[in-house]
Order: C-alpha cells, then structure tokens, then sequence
C-alpha cells in the first residue's frame, strides 16, 4: 500500500501533514480540556492540544478485505509508514 496524505493543519506560521500507508485516522481534540493542569504547571484549556493517530479501523477484525485486518500471524512480520511533517509557510 502507498502512504497517502491523511491530514494537514495549517495557520499562519506552520503547517503538519501526516503521511501514512495505514487505513485510517484516529483524531482527539482538546474540547473537553477545562484547565487541568499538565505538565510543568502548565494550564491545558478547552481545544488545548490535538492527537492524530494512523491506524486500522477500530473495527478492522470484522472487515471482509484481508488486507485490512490487523492480525500479525506468528512468524510473520508487518510494518508500516508514518511521517508528520512539520513545515514553515
């Protein structure tokens, strides 16, 4: 499978894409942050911070494509391709 562009942010300054050979996306927000406190001291407010995961569908065991299913057999070996590129604009 080839890595396919499964995200990109951007703001005034900086742009990420996330590049992955993976199925699917898994993405959280900060929106239910309320000012708990992180690391450092560090106030996370509400839309603080955001996670972006590339994996299989949550679901993926139940998929009739084999390709898709997350199984590694024994004896077997799988890899797979994530980059998050990080970019002045």
């Amino acid at each position: 499978m080839t890595s396919k562009l499964m995200a990109q942010l951007k703001n005034e300054k900086l742009q990420l894409d996330v590049w992955s050979d993976l199925p699917d996306m898994h993405v959280y927000t900060g929106y239910y942050l309320n000012g708990e406190q992180g690391k450092y001291g560090r106030i996370y407010r509400k839309y603080a911070g955001i996670a972006l995961e590339c994996q299989y569908y949550p679901n993926g065991i139940n998929y009739k494509d084999r390709y898709l299913l997350p199984i590694l057999k024994k004896g077997k070996k799988m890899s797979h391709y994530i980059r998050y590129e990080l970019k002045g604009v």
